[in-house]
Order: C-alpha cells, then sequence, then structure tokens
C-alpha cells in the first residue's frame, strides 16, 4: 500500500504561533484483498476549509473525492498525525480541543481497494475562549428498540445563548461512541437482549460540555426484519370510538374542542374561538365580544367513548394556568399554575371521558393536555404506545396506515371539491405532531404513525392522499427519511381504490384524466392513465429522497382484484413515455382478494335470511375461497409475472357484508365471524394465495367491532383473547409459523 499523504490543515489556537504540518506517512501493516483491480488513488479532497466555532471547535469540510473505477469508501480524519475520525461525510467538526493551542489536520480518501489521495492545506485562526457557561442538558431523550442490533436514539436541542451547540456526544455504557450534529442517532452493531445506557451531551463551540441526557435500553432477541412473516395487517379508524387502543393517552382519541356555556356546560354553542397553532383556546371563558353582551363560553371534548380501555386511576397532565373538569361517573376539577397534574378514577362506557377548560389564563393558556392510563403515568412519554397494540404484531412484516391517515377522506385544503381536478392538499395543513385533534379527517400525524411503526419493529405501508401536491410528497419524504428507523422500508402507495366507485378519489382522477384529455372518449380510462402518471411521479419524489437507499422504498401499483384488465391497462400508463417519461418502475401489484363478497347478496336474492345457518353460510365461504381469492390469485400474478414483479395484497380476509343492513342476516353474517370454523377458513385463504405465488398479505383489519356494515376487525378489542378471536388466532399460528426458529 502507497504510503498516505494526508490533505493537511493547521488551525491556529492564539493570536500568534507557528503553523506546521503533520503527514500520517508510513505503509500499512498488512493488506486487505478487496477484489477489486484498481491501481488509481482517489482525487484529494479540494478546498479543504477550516471555521474556528469558538475556542474548542474546529468545523472541517472539503468537496467529495472522485474515484471512478472503485468509488471512495471513506475519509479519514487526522489531528496532530493521530488518526481521529472516520466518515463518509465531507464535514466534521471536532469539539475535543483546548483553547490558545494549535493543531495540525489532515483528511484523506480511501477507496474500496484502500487506496489513499493525495492532500491540501488550509488555516484559520480562533480567538481565545470568552463563554464560561455550557449549553443546556438535551431534553427528551428518547431511545427507540428497533432490531436486535439496532437502537435510534433523538432528543431536542440544546440551547446556548451565549456562543453555539457544536455537536453532541454520544455515549454507550460510559464510552464515546460518536458525535453528531443533528438531534438523532442509530446505534449499530449491538449485541441481542442486552441492556445498554445510553448519555448524550451537548458540547459547545468553545468545548464545553453540558450535563448529559441518560436513558437505557433492552434490544431484542435476535431477529432480522427481513425475516418476518410475510404477513402485515391493516390499522384501523383512529377515532374516538373505535376499540384499537393505540395510544397510553386516552387524550389523543380525543374530539375537537367545542363550545359550551359557561354558566350551563350542557348548552352546546359551537362559537369559533381564538386558538393556538395545536387548536388549544387561547382564553377561557371566552366573551366573543368582549363586553359580556352574550353569554361566554367554555370548551369541552370527549375521548376514549367505549368500554375496552383500561378502568381505574388516570393522571390528568397539563401545562398552563387555569382548570379543567375531567371524568365520567364523576368529575374532578383540576387546577394549576404553571402545570398541574391530578387523578380521577375512569369507568370506561361508550359515553367516554369527559374534559372541560372551565378557565385558562390568556397570559399563560392551557395546553399539551394528556389523559394517561393507569399504570403508565411515568412512562407514557418515552413509551406512549398501548402494550397490547405492539405485542400483537411482532413478527409481522407491515402495518398499513391507510384509515390511521384516514386516505378516504382526505380533504382539499385550496377550497375546491374533493373530486375537484383542481383540489390539492398541502404540507401546511397537514395534522401537526402536538395538534390536540389528531382523529379529524386530516388522519393522525405522521410522526405518531413513524414512531409507531419504529416502537413496533415493523415496516410502514404509507397511504398519501389522493390530492397531495408535489411539497406535500418531497416533505413526506424527507420525514420519513428522517425519522424512520433505518433498517426499516417503506411500502408506497398512493390513494386506496381509486378503482372504486364509492371513493371520492376515483372521481378526481377520472376528472384530472378528462381535463387533460389522457383518453378522449373514455373518461374510466383517462382516470386510469392519471393515477398512473401520479403514481410515477410520487415514486421518483421519493426515490430522490431515498438516493443510494433505494431498496428502502417499494412502489406500489394498487388495482382491482376482479379486474385483470384494470392491471393491464395501468401497466400500458407506466409503459407510455407521455404519463410516464422517467420510466419509473413499480415492484409489486397489489389487490384485495377477499372472499365471500357475494354471498350476502345471494342469500337476500334467494329469500333464505331467515331460514339459512350460519355453518351453510361458512360452507358458502370455504367455497368462496377458491372461487375468488384462488382466482384473483392466479389471474394477478400471471400479469405481475409478465411486469417482472411481486404480487401483494393490500387488503383481504372475509367480506361477508350485508349492502342492505337486513338485521335478521347482518346477525348471521357476525355469528359466523366468530364461529371458531373462521379460523381454519381464513387459514385456507392464506394457504391458496401463497401457493398461487402471492407475497405479502395485509389483512383487514387489525382492531373493529362487528357492526351491520361488517366484521372487518380480526379483533374485536385490543386485549380481546386471542383464542376467542378466529380470524387474528389464524394470522398469529401462521406467523408464528414463519417466524419460528
Amino acid at each position: 500500500m502507497s504510503p498516505k499523504i494526508v490533505a493537511c490543515i493547521a488551525v491556529l489556537l492564539t493570536l500568534g504561533g507557528g503553523l506546521g504540518c503533520v503527514n500520517s506517512g508510513g505503509d500499512s501493516a498488512g493488506t486487505v484483498n478487496t477484489g477489486i483491480d484498481d491501481t488509481t488513488t482517489p482525487s484529494m479532497p479540494q478546498n479543504l476549509v477550516a471555521t474556528a466555532m469558538g475556542s474548542g471547535a474546529v468545523s472541517l469540510e472539503w468537496n467529495v473525492s472522485q474515484d471512478p473505477e472503485s468509488g471512495v469508501a471513506a475519509y479519514e480524519v487526522y489531528r496532530d498525525g493521530e488518526l481521529l475520525y472516520t466518515t463518509t461525510e465531507t464535514s466534521y467538526v471536532d469539539s475535543t480541543l483546548d483553547p490558545e493551542t494549535t493543531y495540525s489536520y489532515g483528511v484523506l480518501a480511501v477507496n474500496d481497494a484502500d487506496l489513499v489521495s493525495g492532500s491540501a492545506t488550509d488555516t484559520t485562526t480562533t480567538l481565545v475562549q470568552q463563554d464560561t457557561t455550557p449549553p443546556s442538558t438535551p431534553a427528551d431523550l428518547t431511545i427507540v428498540t428497533t432490531s436486535s442490533t439496532t437502537t435510534r436514539l433523538t432528543w431536542s436541542a440544546s440551547q446556548d445563548p451565549e456562543s453555539a451547540v457544536a455537536n453532541y456526544e454520544i455515549l454507550r455504557d460510559g464510552n464515546l461512541v460518536d458525535t453528531t450534529t443533528e438531534t438523532a442517532y442509530n446505534d449499530s452493531a449491538l449485541e441481542a437482549e442486552t441492556t445498554y445506557e445510553y448519555d448524550v451531551a451537548a458540547i459547545n463551540v468553545d468545548g464545553l460540555r453540558s450535563s448529559p441526557a441518560s436513558n437505557s435500553v433492552t434490544t431484542s432477541a435476535t431477529g432480522d426484519p427481513g425475516d418476518a412473516a410475510p404477513i402485515g395487517i391493516n390499522g384501523a379508524y383512529f377515532l374516538p370510538w373505535e376499540p384499537q387502543v393505540v395510544f397510553v393517552d386516552a387524550f389523543m382519541t380525543s374530539e375537537r374542542l367545542v363550545t359550551y356555556r359557561a354558566d350551563n356546560i350542557f348548552a352546546r354553542t359551537d362559537v369559533a374561538f381564538p386558538a393556538d397553532e395545536n387548536g388549544y383556546p387561547l382564553e377561557i371563558p371566552y366573551d366573543p365580544d368582549g363586553a359580556g353582551s352574550s353569554p361566554a363560553h367554555v370548551v369541552r371534548t370527549r375521548m376514549a367513548m367505549h368500554e375496552f380501555i383500561p378502568p381505574g386511576e388516570y393522571t390528568l397532565f397539563f401545562n398552563g394556568t387555569g382548570t379543567i373538569r375531567l371524568g365520567n361517573a364523576s368529575l374532578v376539577d383540576c387546577s394549576s399554575v404553571g402545570s398541574g397534574s391530578c387523578t380521577v378514577d375512569i369507568t370506561p362506557s361508550s359515553g367516554g371521558i369527559v374534559l372541560y377548560i372551565l378557565e385558562s389564563d390568556p397570559a399563560d393558556p392551557i395546553r399539551q393536555i394528556s389523559v394517561v392510563m393507569p399504570g403508565f403515568a411515568s412512562t407514557y412519554e418515552a413509551e406512549p404506545f398501548y402494550p397490547t397494540f405492539i405485542d400483537r404484531l411482532q413478527g409481522m412484516r407491515a402495518l398499513r396506515l391507510m384509515n390511521l391517515i384516514r386516505a378516504n377522506h382526505y380533504l382539499c385544503d385550496n377550497g375546491f371539491a374533493s373530486d375537484d381536478a383542481a383540489c390539492l392538499t398541502f404540507w401546511s395543513e397537514r395534522t401537526p405532531l402536538g395538534h390536540h385533534d389528531q382523529t379529524s379527517l386530516k388522519g393522525l400525524a405522521w410522526e405518531h404513525m413513524i414512531d409507531l411503526v419504529n416502537a413496533a419493529g415493523v415496516d410502514p405501508w404509507i397511504n398519501l392522499p389522493h390530492n397531495a401536491d408535489d411539497n406535500y410528497m418531497a416533505q413526506l419524504a424527507a420525514l420519513f427519511h428522517q425519522r424512520l428507523a433505518p433498517e426499516r422500508r417503506i411500502y408506497l402507495e398512493l390513494s386506496n381504490e381509486v378503482w372504486n366507485g364509492a371513493m371520492t378519489q376515483e372521481d378526481y382522477f377520472i376528472n384530472v384524466g378528462v381535463a387533460a384529455e389522457y383518453a378522449p372518449g373514455d373518461a374510466p380510462e383517462a382516470g386510469r392513465r392519471a393515477f398512473a402518471k401520479r403514481c410515477a411521479e410520487m415514486w421518483e419524489i421519493f426515490e430522490n429522497e431515498f438516493a443510494g437507499e433505494e431498496d428502502r422504498v417499494v412502489n406500489i401499483l394498487p388495482s382491482f382484484a376482479a379486474s385483470a384488465g384494470e392491471s393491464v391497462s395501468l401497466f400500458n400508463a407506466l409503459e407510455d413515455p407521455q404519463f410516464n417519461p422517467n420510466g419509473i418502475e413499480a415492484e409489486a401489484l397489489a389487490i384485495a382478494p377477499y372472499f365471500g363478497a357475494g354471498i350476502a347478496s345471494q342469500i337476500l336474492a334467494n329469500g333464505e335470511e331467515n331460514t339459512i345457518t350460519v355453518d351453510e353460510i361458512l360452507d358458502r365461504a370455504e367455497q368462496a375461497v377458491y372461487s375468488e381469492t384462488q382466482v384473483f390469485t392466479q389471474n394477478h400474478k400471471a400479469i405481475a409475472d409478465d411486469h417482472g414483479m411481486l404480487l401483494y395484497a393490500y387488503e383481504g380476509g372475509q367480506h361477508l357484508v350485508d349492502g342492505t343492513r337486513t338485521p335478521a342476516l347482518v346477525d348471521k353474517l357476525i355469528e359466523a365471524n366468530r364461529d371458531a370454523r373462521m379460523s381454519d377458513i381464513t387459514r385456507q385463504m392464506f394457504d391458496v394465495w401463497f401457493a398461487n405465488g402471492g407475497d405479502l398479505f395485509m389483512y383487514f383489519d387489525y382492531v373493529r367491532r362487528p357492526a351491520d356494515h361488517g366484521s372487518w376487525g380480526a379483533l374485536e378489542w385490543q386485549d380481546q383473547p386471542i383464542e376467542d378471536a378466529p380470524k387474528f388466532q389464524a394470522i398469529r399460528d401462521l406467523v408464528d409459523e414463519f417466524t419460528a426458529d
């Protein structure tokens, strides 16, 4: 190996003194057989610039080196002839310096054949130390265990009003493992089932170190997420009355705050009130005209409107000065100055938990409310998700977020009708992370959904709003890139069932396609072409964000299971440069191979609703696995094979639904879903799917009570015993078989 010629830079930390350059020199102690026949060194790092950030820190920046034969593998940073840091970036902050001291730096590029570059030099001078106050401790240090070997840390930025924060030190079990200028860090190469202690400290530009923030984590048992079962599940709607329990903070399910009379808190008034960016009122009681001539108003909401949350002592937390009334069977008033907490006994009921803001000081309004379930008051911030929700996803590959983002209900932000070709959705109008109303038609905040899949150790299957503009897509791609655990993949789908005439999004794409004259005289075809075009544009936006990591994004082309022609038309559009000029490709065709969709209508047509037995309904459901699921799978597998891609099920399961909602038949359909035979039939569905070449299957859906519009939930409530839930029992049994050692 050739001697290392180091890009050299001396940094003068006083107003005087000499300048020196240290050559690391020497040959390597051994050789590395890379299998690359390369004899050309990479180009040297050009335009090496040092910026003195204070008396104790120096920032180094340089241009990318070039190596067309084998590629640049890394850059090595030297200080005073000693290796300081190895990085794939083109910058580094050294924050471990003494004031008024001269240092010599070197930076070299190393390629994949272990050859090194030439050198460059520069100088800079810092002032003497003037700051004596260290930065604040990093706040909200949170650790997410993402696998048996990887952990993700996040924290809030430290503050330093006298100078500036240079970077953060990451310590594992007391040993420095890295530094970063970001407020997040992925630690890898960990041991499975091992507890680690982490400290994060901020270093300012004068080298002063904050007190560390601390947390600990225990890694999971050995298992690569890529080895998860090819089975996932659709999350149900995130609504106050749905028995899917996602968070341990019941306030996350609250309805929008609305006004009631202050002198009669049972009299709803629906008056608009001034609010902060998260929807909390700026003043309560609120007097609209300020003259006392009209009634003053308080605000009220309800949450957890079902009987499936844990009973017991709930803890109310909030910031601000004022009074909150909380409870259901009995109400408790909780007042505070600055911040407050109170406890109240809750008996779960369909009436939910009621919360009033009775008083809120305009100088310090009430905000950041949480109503935490029993047993989680000390952990709800670091571990916000309900354990059973997380635990029952273990071993699955993905969670489809379509219902949580309300993809079927997303409205326009620019005043047009949601089926209008001009309808747009803007990133600025999404549900913010801290907003009190996470159950609106805008869906749950994306940040919560990313944190949820990170905590569960499953991949997100995301459905972007049908009318999202380019900026929305780009911002969402960037958010996932920054926040999603590094080993997780994204299954990327635009909207949901745009072929379905019951959905607004079908009309939207038809109107876009007709306006653009994509298929004159054929409105449905124009809609399919408009949809394919927008899919390709979305995929390209995400691929640009994940450049170099394209395998982390799986482009999904959704289609109609009962129409092979739908899939053929979509592929034809993607292969047409008019609609896909850059040739962006889908990686999986996705359908919804339900079984039993026609059984209820057949029963009604035959006049059998009062005489048919549950066993007879299940007999027909079993037959439908072969006449529907199997046929759908075979037809679309052939199309997917023709285009060299996988076949996925974005939804699937039983489809025993009576569109007329005839009570006698609805009751029998619900009973059929609860019958033990449904477990065997669900397993037959999976067997047929996989035997005919299907890959990832996303069951629909996770937790939902049966009703006259269908028994969609694999579970009827979050903590339902699995042995009493035949559909979920079949799912878990199959997942366990796939993931068994």
